[in-house]
């Protein structure tokens, strides 16, 4: 046994890096060895140095930047990338790592089902039974109660229990309200019956399922009882408290209903985090030098001038440092500047596609450079299908993800461009005094497939793609009926999301049998944009519009460490056609037909407004992979299924029908 010092020190767990962001970051509910905890904000987070773990990556910091100036928790201005500390093992302590703090607060005996709080508890979490206490009244273990309350904001706190089954009787004579009617001669500490006054409420089975409707909390002084079914009911908690225990302070007031919460389930923190690929921007370097020396430069508007300056007035460093470039692309960048478009981003997944779509042809087996961001390189050599535009093999990538806040209970809507559009008011805070945020980097590998913006096009056009693009519409009028929000709480993308959707699952199911990488280590990047051309739009417009539009998947592994760099998907991209096959095969018939193929999102059913023929059979996949929470699927879109009909909205129907 370790002496008292040495326990107090050691470490509760640990947690990857890249784990932060998925399952355990700020606000989030992580079950340890011996006990449960909420994890704290980055304000308790203890680093080596101050400038520890920093990142450079402007396109991520902005994009994060603009969302959490809408938040009313963020009152910087600016934000800065930062990765989670690590621990030190040498010398474990409150020095280093992340913090935590112990939630719930409630335990339950594992011998005499005493529900009782944490302050009766002894040092390893153990309580003093009374009920069997045994010859030498030996403690025994507890766990955490699995049942707390939270309502939308992110507000969490524990369920006052004996209000709860005492339904809010408020007694005077008793020091403490919402107690039992007890003999007031009776002490606080010790009932007639001997059983500690921390020990007065039992949670009792009177079933054999285990589910609320066979769990009952009873006190030991009155014999009150109340099943835990009744935690469902509406406004059984009233108005949330506002409890932030993963920060110092919490709120004044809160306008919304405390809920039941299952500390362990999917609901109780959806983290919303923001990702970019570190792809070289063109001019970097170029547009920090005109930023860096613009008084001395502003007024060089042609290469004439910028010539003169340069010989006549400017720093010999000055000079030194602009004549790596030319003078007219010096003075394209200048002109930017002063016209105001130089600071004017462009977003991130147009950024990226285009990047992609302007990738050299490679050579086989091509190799990266090592330690390279980035590299990427398009499939030559193999015919593709008219509906394939082209194919590039990422050999090397490096994926930034940032979280900037988190939702409890219900999630949040994704638009096309990954980005999250939901009330802000809605979003819960990571820190209150920090200027950064949570930040990881992932090296790995990817292919990239890009569609035809014609045959997509043509494909959309369809009567039967448009009249089932309706049922979604429809079926998301139903859902935001249900829920009483309004149709800014999701954002419906249409058909050309969801068949890109569909597919991207698709493949990934297939690919995972052969590219040495299980499905839950593949991640999907969905590039849909769909620009609208007048009917009588000439030539050059539509073109423009084909330009602007976008259609495609990128799929790429989503794991840290040289795991993700092994060099499946790479092979995967080179024989891209055999694992479309494959993902068509696969799904032309679900194990659940012709149930999942006949659901439609506007149904009489209930639920699942937001997916068609899509079940854990066929397009499910593990929650990480995707990058819409497995919503907005549905196979019917890429194959004809057993339901009448389907040949006509499948996108790859044609297709399978020649080639298979």
């Amino acid at each position: 046994m370790p002496k008292n010092s040495d326990y107090r020190r050691r470490e509760d767990g640990r947690i990857r890096r890249s784990q932060v962001l998925t399952t355990g970051g700020p606000g989030a509910l992580v079950d340890l060895v011996e006990h449960a905890v909420i994890i704290k904000g980055p304000d308790n987070w203890k680093y080596e140095s101050d400038d520890e773990g920093f990142f450079d990556e402007p396109r991520l910091a902005g994009q994060a930047l603009a969302f959490l100036l809408q938040t009313p928790g963020w009152n910087r201005k600016y934000v800065r990338l930062r990765r989670p500390p690590s621990s030190d093992e040498d010398s474990p302590g409150p020095h280093r790592g992340m913090h935590a703090r112990e939630f719930p607060s409630w335990y339950l005996c594992q011998r005499c089902n005493s529900l009782v709080k944490r302050d009766a508890l002894d040092g390893r979490r153990r309580h003093t039974c009374t009920d069997d206490p045994g010859p030498k009244n030996k403690p025994v273990p507890t766990v955490p109660i699995r049942f707390v309350n939270a309502c939308a904001k992110g507000h969490i706190q524990d369920i006052d229990w004996r209000r709860f089954v005492h339904r809010n009787e408020f007694v005077e004579e008793v020091d403490k309200p919402y107690r039992c009617l007890q003999d007031p001669k009776i002490q606080m500490s010790v009932n007639r019956d001997g059983y500690r006054y921390s020990a007065d409420l039992m949670l009792r089975t009177a079933g054999t399922s285990g589910g609320l409707n066979d769990l009952v909390i009873t006190c030991r002084r009155c014999g009150k009882g109340r099943g835990l079914q009744d935690l469902t009911q509406p406004k059984v908690f009233g108005t949330c408290s506002a409890w932030r225990p993963w920060l110092a302070n919490n709120d004044d007031r809160c306008d919304q209903d405390a809920k039941l919460l299952i500390r362990t389930g999917s609901n109780a923190w959806f983290p919303i985090v923001y990702s970019v690929l570190s792809i070289p921007e063109p001019q970097r370097d170029l547009k920090q030098a005109v930023q860096r020396h613009w008084k001395s430069i502003k007024k060089a508007t042609t290469p004439r001038k910028l010539r003169y300056l340069m010989e006549e007035f400017l720093d010999e460093e000055i000079v030194e440092e602009l004549s790596q470039w030319e003078p007219e692309e010096i003075c394209a960048i200048i002109a930017k500047k002063a016209a105001g478009d130089l600071d004017q981003d462009v977003p991130i997944r147009e950024a990226e596609w285009q990047e992609l779509m302007s990738a050299d042809f490679g050579v086989a087996h091509d190799l990266p450079p090592r330690g390279s961001d980035w590299y990427a390189r398009r499939l030559d050599g193999v015919e593709l299908p008219d509906f394939i535009d082209r194919v590039v093999l990422i050999h090397a990538l490096r994926e930034v993800r940032a979280q900037v806040g988190f939702t409890r209970l219900e999630s949040f809507p994704v638009g096309p461009e990954g980005t999250v559009e939901m009330e802000p008011d809605r979003v819960a805070p990571l820190s209150e005094k920090v200027d950064w945020i949570p930040t990881v980097g992932i090296r790995g590998e990817g292919v990239f497939i890009a569609f035809d913006e014609a045959k997509v096009r043509e494909w959309e056009a369809r009567p039967a793609v448009r009249r089932r693009q309706e049922m979604f519409r429809e079926g998301l009028r139903k859902e935001n009926a249900l829920k009483a929000s309004d149709s800014s709480m999701d954002h419906f993308t249409g058909s050309r999301l969801l068949m890109l959707h569909s597919l991207a699952h698709m493949l990934i199911t297939a690919i995972s049998l052969e590219c040495g990488y299980s499905a839950s280590a593949i991640r999907e990047r969905i590039y849909c944009a769909r620009y609208p051309i007048r009917p009588d739009a000439p030539a050059e417009e539509r073109e423009q519009a084909y330009q602007a539009s976008r259609a495609g998947i990128l799929l790429y592994t989503g794991t840290p460490g040289s795991e993700g760099t092994l060099g499946g998907l790479v092979d995967v991209g080179r024989n891209i056609l055999k694992h479309l096959r494959r993902a068509v095969e696969m799904n032309e018939l679900c194990s659940n037909d012709p149930v999942c193929a006949q659901h439609v999102p506007n149904g009489q059913e209930e639920g699942r407004r937001r997916e068609g023929a899509a079940c854990h059979g066929c397009l499910l996949i593990a929650e990480p992979s995707c990058e819409r929470m497995n919503r907005d699927l549905d196979r019917t879109f890429i194959v004809p299924t057993v339901e009448e009909g389907s040949e006509d909205v499948a996108f790859l129907g044609d297709w399978s029908r020649t080639s298979l």
